[in-house]
C-alpha cells in the first residue's frame, strides 16, 4: 500500500475503522472455535431468541397436558 494512502487512511480514521472490524472478526472466531453453527454464520438474534423460547414454552405446555391426561 503506498505511503500517501497509508496516511490518508489514518488521517481519514479509515485504518481504526479497518482495525476495528478486524478485532471484531477475530474475537467472534476465537469465541466460536468449535462452535460449528456460529462458524457457519448461523446464530439467533433477540428476537429469534424469543421466538424460540415462546416456541418451547409452549411445547412443554403441552407435554404437560398430555402426561396429565393419561
Amino acid at each position: 500500500m503506498p505511503l500517501f494512502r497509508q496516511f490518508f487512511d489514518w488521517l481519514s480514521v479509515k485504518d481504526y475503522a479497518a482495525a476495528k472490524e478486524r478485532a471484531a472478526i477475530e474475537t467472534a472466531a476465537r469465541y466460536s472455535r468449535g462452535n460449528v453453527a456460529a462458524q457457519s454464520g448461523w446464530f439467533l438474534d433477540e428476537a429469534g431468541l424469543q421466538k424460540l423460547s415462546a416456541a418451547g414454552d409452549r411445547a412443554v405446555s403441552n407435554l404437560k397436558q398430555k402426561t396429565q391426561l393419561t
